[in-house]
């Protein structure tokens, strides 16, 4: 999966590249705003597919992380003299979402897609 949104980002800022060029290119100023505007929406989906690479990052190191756990509270439960081990985690994510003008529900999709990904990964959300 990481490595086809790393394609994905890299598909992203290549044809951002090509709307800048294009931009610089011609004459006529309203074209002009369309490729700058065009540059501008590829960017921020390749910001999109990092962060949702980033999140996939997050949820592996948790998920070993957990497999660390238990594999400490299995050897504690078979050894009834050792205390089995308790963990209570919270942490908070900061979502920066940038408003689209080509999508003004652009920052809740985005919100909706992490909070998804969060949750298929078996952690409760709790969006305030």
């Amino acid at each position: 999966m990481l490595q086809k949104l790393s394609e994905q980002i890299r598909t992203c800022h290549e044809r951002a590249a090509e709307a800048r060029d294009k931009a610089e290119t011609t004459a006529d100023p309203a074209l002009r705003a369309e490729f700058l505007d065009m540059e501008s929406r590829w960017l921020f989906l390749a910001r999109s597919y990092q962060f949702t690479e980033g999140l996939a990052d997050f949820t592996a190191a948790n998920r070993q992380r957990q497999s660390i756990f238990e594999r400490k509270r299995h050897d504690a439960s078979a050894n009834p003299r050792h205390k089995e081990p308790t963990v209570d985690m919270y942490f908070s994510v900061k979502l920066k979402v940038r408003i689209s003008a080509v999508d003004p529900e652009a920052p809740q999709k985005a919100i909706d897609e992490s909070k998804t990904v969060l949750e298929r990964e078996g952690y409760i959300v709790d969006i305030r």
